[in-house]
């Protein structure tokens, strides 16, 4: 967890013997210990929270199915009247411009 080897954790004791003595040492040992495991719990509960929460989809909400299909058309379209029809709209519109330049 910690990346510690043997020779340095030996070394961290012997400091800490001589530190604290030989009488409050496991009291702290106790006390670092009770720290790490509540820490590995906190740990261990935000990684299940956060495997919970990739987990489901977003928006928690079900998706709402649509109404209705969309209606097709009552037939097919003919697009010979659709191009006329757009053409004869397009002269309609360019005769007037005509006829307003000459009056």
């Amino acid at each position: 967890m910690f990346n510690i080897g043997g020779a340095e954790l030996l070394v961290i004791l012997v400091v800490a013997l001589l530190v604290l003595g030989p009488n409050k040492l496991p009291q702290a040992a106790r006390q670092v210990g009770s720290f790490l495991g509540e820490f590995r719990r906190i740990a261990d509960g935000f990684q299940q929270e956060l495997k919970s929460a990739m987990d489901d989809p977003v928006g928690a909400t079900p998706a709402k199915a649509p109404r209705e299909k969309p209606k097709s058309p009552g037939g097919p379209v003919d697009q010979t009247e659709v191009i006329d029809a757009t053409a004869t709209d397009q002269d309609d519109e360019a005769g007037t411009a005509d006829t307003a330049d000459e009056a």
